[in-house]
Order: structure tokens, then sequence, then C-alpha cells
């Protein structure tokens, strides 16, 4: 048994493809629909946080923003 790749798993969840979405048929992609609108949506405040809180601009402050973005793309 292989172990599971996270960022391969996110990535499968963006584009449909994870094995027990696949049962679902046309109705895996509202997942990947809603999945997509909440990502633009977080990458939108992600932004304009940037723009506007300076104290905030650290490799760190990015980094905790990835890991809760990958850890919600694989809890999906």
């Amino acid at each position: 048994m292989t172990a599971d790749n996270p960022l391969h798993s996110f990535l499968q969840f963006l584009t449909g493809n994870i094995l027990d979405r696949l049962s679902l048929g046309s109705g895996r992609w509202f997942n990947v629909i809603l999945y997509w609108v909440l990502l633009i949506g977080s990458l939108s405040v992600a932004c304009v946080n940037w723009r506007l809180d300076p104290r905030q601009h650290t490799v760190g402050d990015l980094g905790v923003y990835g890991m809760r973005l990958l850890m919600a793309g694989i809890g999906c």
C-alpha cells in the first residue's frame, strides 16, 4: 500500500477526479464548482487583506494560508 500524496489528492479534487466522487456521475461537478467559488473568494479576501494590512507580509502568514487551503481541499 502506498502513502497518499496530499497535493495529488487536492489536485484531483479540484478537477473532479476523486475516486469516491466519480460514482456520483455528473453530480460531482456541484462540489467541484462550489469549491472553486470558495477558492476564488478566499484568494480575493487574501489579496485585499495583503494590500490593506502590511503586518501580514511575512512568509509565515503565507505558509499558514497555504496549509489551511490545502487542508480544506483534502477535507472535502
